[in-house]
């Protein structure tokens, strides 16, 4: 077993990368990307991994996007006042 501390910062942004990539845990995506790391390093497909890092991390922007959109529909929806529609 492996452990390591995360801020509380890194650890949101971890979970919301797990919800993104429908992973169940943070170990499954801590352990998802390590593998991804040694496959990578030995096929020698370096040259790609910073477009993977790039994809990655507009993943991880678009969860948090999405997590913002849903407190923010919570917070309406919970003052008695309209909900948001999907494309509004």
């Amino acid at each position: 077993m492996i452990s390591f501390r995360l801020t509380d910062e890194e650890y949101e942004r971890f979970r919301r990368l797990c919800l993104a990539r429908g992973l169940r845990n943070v170990s499954e995506l801590v352990r998802t990307a390590v593998n991804q790391m040694l496959e990578t390093v030995e096929s020698g497909r370096a040259p790609n991994s910073e477009i993977e890092f790039r994809v990655g991390r507009l993943e991880s922007q678009v969860a948090d996007l999405s997590l913002a959109l849903e407190q923010i529909e919570q917070r309406i929806s919970g003052d008695g006042g309209f909900t948001l529609a999907a494309g509004s």
